[in-house]
């Protein structure tokens, strides 16, 4: 019987008892229920005839305990029963604490992958190959039926032939992506190209990480069309009233609500009060 159990779930047993000392120890019937008599045990389960445990040690400490109970009549273990266990519980430790890494190590893949998948944002795998996996929303995001389809790509395969600075993609992106290999992470805006053909703005963000001895990158995409078309249209209002502002026969200027200073004044402003524009700005109308 192997127990790796939380001290606190049995406070006062056999087992605990050499997992806290970290001895291995033999206790006969009457020992047994002379500790329970004293309060030192409390009885769980069937009461043994004999007990033998010993403790599961590694470079960490005791994870846990090897326990060997008989219920039946005959000799009690010896001195020697106890030799022949601690010299197998090493390896049966080592076997032992090996099993709890790949369950946590599976437990951690499986949390990875539901975030994964259920994440809104396109998340992508990659390496100095190409592409080796993504999630759900990469696929909606630029119209992809599978993964297979997604992981036969390249990166410049996702873009326009160029960008609208006049880059070439394919050149590009290996630049931003040789770039988040060597210094760890890379950000930047780009423009992704859908299935469909349809282009649209993209905010990128690459991460790389280590996985069994090799680097990988994390792609994180968020589509940001509504943004940059928001902003594209703000400039478009600003430069248009800015055409309007200057082109005015009237006398223009805006000032601020709270201390009414000028920001700014048309030409027509300028000529009408005859002072430069440095001069008048900043100032108020009874200055």
């Amino acid at each position: 019987e192997v127990d790796s159990g939380v001290t606190e779930h049995i406070p006062a047993s056999m087992t605990n008892y050499v997992r806290t000392t970290g001895t291995s120890m033999i206790f006969t019937q009457p020992e047994y229920e002379q500790h329970l008599a004293d309060g030192f045990f409390t009885l769980y389960g069937t009461k043994p005839k004999c007990w033998l445990g010993a403790p599961l040690r590694t470079k960490e400490g005791v994870i846990g305990v090897l326990a060997i109970q008989s219920y039946e009549d005959g000799p009690d273990f010896s001195d020697d029963d106890l030799k022949i266990i601690d010299s197998i519980v090493g390896t049966i430790a080592i076997a032992v604490e090996r099993k709890q890494s790949e369950e946590a190590l599976r437990d951690s893949e499986e949390r990875h992958q539901k975030i994964f998948n259920s994440s809104s944002y396109a998340i992508m795998i990659l390496d100095a190959n190409g592409f080796l996996d993504c999630n759900e929303a990469t696929l909606r995001l630029f119209g992809l039926d599978s993964k297979d389809e997604f992981i036969k790509l390249r990166p410049d395969h996702l873009s326009p032939p160029t960008q609208p600075d006049g880059l070439d993609s394919f050149k590009a992106a290996n630049e931003k992506i040789a770039y988040a290999f060597k210094h760890g992470q890379n950000h930047f805006e780009w423009v992704h190209q859908r299935k469909n053909g349809e282009d649209f703005y993209a905010d990128v963000s690459l991460t790389s990480f280590p996985l069994q001895g090799e680097t990988q990158l994390q792609a994180i995409v968020q589509d940001i069309t509504e943004r940059k078309q928001a902003e594209e249209a703000l400039i478009k209002s600003e430069e248009k009233f800015a055409r309007l502002f200057q082109t005015s026969p009237n006398v223009l200027m805006i000032s601020s609500l709270e201390e009414g200073r000028i920001i700014e004044v048309n030409d027509v402003g300028l000529k009408a009060i005859g002072l430069p524009k440095e001069e008048l700005l900043n100032k108020t109308a009874l200055e």
